[in-house]
């Protein structure tokens, strides 16, 4: 009997492997990391759909920017002294089926009371129509600086500030071109 218990214990020596109190811990170290790493994936998941939102939001403020920039680098001549909200003036416009451009009269307004930078059209020398928004979440009232205060500006620069909102978010951004009037008659 005595060889058969010295044997157990020897076997027991040899015998390698976890006991169930350390499978258990690891287990639980194992977990609590990945519970880690996952909410480190979540965070930079969710900033990536932000700042994709926001950038969609912007590149939109942006293509109405450019738009405005366009009319103004093809303007030929302005109704009135440009102001700091306000715009109108003389430009090619093409039209939406295709055909060659035509002279068109446009005018811009940009406020923040409204919030929007607005477009309307019409013939020249004739009565512009209805206002189209065209950037909006607008946050300032000096959209448009020329470089003098005469009816035949050389030079316009267009400044707006927007709200970007992302998904609850919103932050202010500045976007700014500038044109040079070459075509005022």
């Amino acid at each position: 009997m005595r060889s058969f218990i010295s044997a157990l214990g020897r076997l027991r020596k040899e015998q390698s492997g976890f006991t169930l109190i350390e499978f258990m811990v690891a287990g639980a170290l194992g977990i609590a990391l990945l519970g880690v790493a996952l909410g480190f994936y979540v965070i930079a998941i969710n900033g990536q759909t932000r700042a994709g939102a926001r950038a969609e939001a912007v590149g939109q403020q942006q293509i109405g920017l450019e738009r405005i920039t366009r009319d103004l680098r093809q303007a030929s001549r302005f109704y009135s002294i440009p102001t700091a909200t306000t715009v109108e003036f003389d430009t090619y416009v093409r039209a939406g089926d295709g055909t060659a451009a035509r002279l068109r009269r446009v005018r811009y307004v940009c406020n923040s009371s409204t919030a929007v930078c607005s477009r309307a059209e019409g013939a020249v020398n004739g009565v512009v129509g209805t206002a189209v928004p065209v950037i909006t979440g607008v946050r300032n009232d000096n959209a448009f600086s020329p470089n003098n205060t005469t009816i035949k500006p050389t030079f316009m620069s267009v400044t707006v500030d927007v709200e970007a909102k992302a998904r609850g978010n919103t932050r202010p951004v500045t976007l700014t071109d500038g044109v040079q009037l070459r075509n005022v008659i």
